[in-house]
């Protein structure tokens, strides 16, 4: 059994010894009451993004009453920084945290990082990969409930894989707890050089990392992955469920610290004050018997609603689908019943015996050359003749006859659209247009390029 933890009391205690350690270095923070300083750094923490604003009201523009000013608060938390306070006080929730879990979830660690722009840092390089802006680069290893148990910040143009022995090095958990406790090494494609796989593997711990195809380019055998390893390499993603999370905080994300130190501290002090209700939560679980029986109630809950809203949508899909293609099909067989009706009264109106006389001449010298040159036969009846002479008469009538295409000019592109009358493609018109045009010269230029293709 587990108590419930207070997280300003851990703070007020751990915050009091530092002050009596560093008592001679304290300099002018002598103010305020370490309770009221707790409170203003989680004030900071979750409703601002820079000191001198934070205790302002947003609504009334006022300053709240009773409140550390942002210049001395920014005193404070740079001599915590100072003295590394913020990675003491998260080492700290975090091994009650891993007491809770009975160390259960250091079996699969996962590691990735994100870029986080900084407005007023100094001595920061450019990150070409996000519009050429300065900023950092954050670096953690999760566990299974994405929580770090390594964090560290670098410049924003530090390639991820050089920092994993850092990373490792500086973990909050020690080496023993790691061999003892972790087994798998998740990490995608950014990590796949060999340092870092030889480096991981030989610190006893098995490791299942992306590759695209630039480094797969050398492997000569390259087997199918089984279910197992594949279930396990997709439990990645929690760490970028960790900095999905990270990044809702204003003052994570809208980034105006000066040095690397403090950004990290005010990171640090975040991670442990989630922690802390996370841990509680844990607790709550664990202690009371029905919330535990709730809770799995709940999931099993959660597991049927999703997938009763994935067949739900795959349903709405499919019958989206099917209706699509119908819709399709009745709208191809009305156009071509339209069509059909167009080349009908395309073939009335053509001259048949002065199709078929251009045709006996035609063919005549087409076989006489075909013998000479002994080329490919090709099906010249006068069907397929007549089926051309049709659907090259009916091109021309709907694009050049019936509806005109003219062109425009927009800035400096070149536009076009199409003007067709009223009645266009109507019977009567067909008959009246076809009249006025020289329907033979028409058919004698067909007819050649029918014997000639």
């Amino acid at each position: 059994m587990f108590e419930l933890i207070n997280f300003s009391e851990i703070f007020t205690t751990l915050i009091g010894e530092y002050y009596e350690k560093y008592k001679n270095n304290n300099g002018s923070i002598k103010k305020y009451l370490l309770q009221t300083r707790y409170l203003s750094l989680l004030s900071f923490i979750y409703n601002s993004c820079y000191w001198s604003r934070f205790n302002k009201n947003p609504e009334t523009g006022k300053w709240l009453p009773d409140c550390i000013t942002g210049k001395y608060l920014n005193e404070i938390h740079l001599f915590l920084v100072k003295h590394n306070f913020y990675r003491t006080l998260y080492s700290y929730v975090l091994n009650i945290y891993l007491r809770v879990t009975n160390y259960q979830t250091l079996q699969d660690i996962s590691v990735d990082s994100c870029f986080i722009r900084n407005i007023l840092g100094t001595y920061l390089s450019r990150n070409p990969n996000y519009y050429n802006k300065p900023g950092l680069k954050v670096h953690a290893i999760v566990d299974l409930y994405r929580v770090p148990i390594s964090f560290i910040v670098t410049d924003c143009n530090v390639s991820d894989s050089v920092v994993v022995k850092l990373l490792i090095e500086k973990a909050f958990i020690n080496i023993d707890i790691m061999n003892n406790h972790c087994q798998t090494f998740l990490a995608d494609s950014a990590y796949s050089g060999f340092i870092t796989t030889e480096y991981i593997t030989s610190l006893g711990l098995n490791v299942i990392i992306g590759r695209n195809r630039q480094h797969t380019k050398k492997v000569l055998k390259i087997k199918t992955v089984n279910a197992n390893d594949l279930k396990t390499y997709k439990k990645r993603g929690i760490v970028e469920n960790f900095f999905s999370n990270f990044l809702r905080v204003p003052c994570l994300i809208n980034n105006y610290e000066k040095s690397v130190k403090s950004y990290e501290g005010i990171a640090l002090f975040y991670m442990a004050s989630y922690l802390a209700k996370k841990v509680n939560n844990i607790i709550k679980i664990q202690n009371d018997e029905k919330s535990k029986e709730e809770y799995e109630r709940q999931l099993i809950r959660k597991r049927e609603d999703v997938k009763r809203r994935k067949l739900k949508k795959y349903e709405i899909a499919r019958n989206r689908k099917v209706l699509i293609e119908k819709e399709k099909q009745e709208r191809d067989k009305s156009t071509e019943l339209i069509v059909m009706r167009i080349k009908r009264k395309i073939r009335d109106n053509i001259d048949k015996s002065y199709a078929k006389r251009h045709y006996t001449k035609s063919v005549k010298a087409y076989n006489k050359k075909k013998i000479t040159t002994r080329g490919r036969s090709k099906d010249t009846s006068y069907c397929k003749y007549e089926d051309h002479l049709v659907n090259c008469m009916y091109t021309y009538m709907i694009n050049d006859v019936l509806t005109n295409t003219y062109s425009y000019k927009f800035c400096s592109k070149k536009l076009y659209l199409i003007k067709g009358g009223a009645y266009c493609f109507s019977d009567d018109n067909i008959d009246d247009q076809m009249k006025l045009i020289d329907i033979n010269e028409k058919i004698r230029v067909y007819a050649l390029t029918f014997f000639t293709i």
